[in-house]
């Protein structure tokens, strides 16, 4: 399970507008959906957020591999009604069945992987890690 949030998307709406931030969204899906399987699943979250469903990958490297080919098609320049907009990801992922034994602790996993990809500075791809104790 792939789980992404873009980068610099509330300025987008903030300086062009909530229709031009549609139009990206939707952009982004397309491009997204052009880095997977056809067997594979690509659905909007809400806001800025996406998740990605790798039906028959169980190796990490696969996954990661995945991810960052997103992250470099994201990374790309947008021209949209007008404007050259760049944005960028960060991308959580978690694998079946070592990061979660069913769709709610593999989401959970995602999540909490993409905001440690947020914490380290954005922009890039995240594999779910054990928390240790201390």
């Amino acid at each position: 399970m792939v789980f992404l949030d873009l980068d610099k998307f509330k300025p987008v709406n903030d300086n062009y507008g909530h229709s031009v931030g549609d139009l990206l969204l939707q952009d982004v899906a397309h491009r997204i959906e052009a880095c997977v399987r056809e067997s594979d699943t690509v659905a909007r979250m809400g806001g800025d957020e996406f998740v990605v469903l790798l039906r028959t990958t169980s190796q990490a490297a696969d996954a990661l591999a995945v991810a960052e080919k997103i992250r470099n098609s994201l990374n790309q320049p947008f021209d949209l009604a007008g404007h050259h907009l760049e944005i960028s990801c960060c991308i959580g992922v978690a694998i079946f069945p070592q990061h979660g034994q069913d769709d709610l602790s593999l989401s959970k996993n995602a999540d909490s992987a993409m905001y440690q990809a947020k914490d380290n500075g954005r922009n890039r791809v995240q594999l779910f890690t054990t928390p240790t104790s201390s």
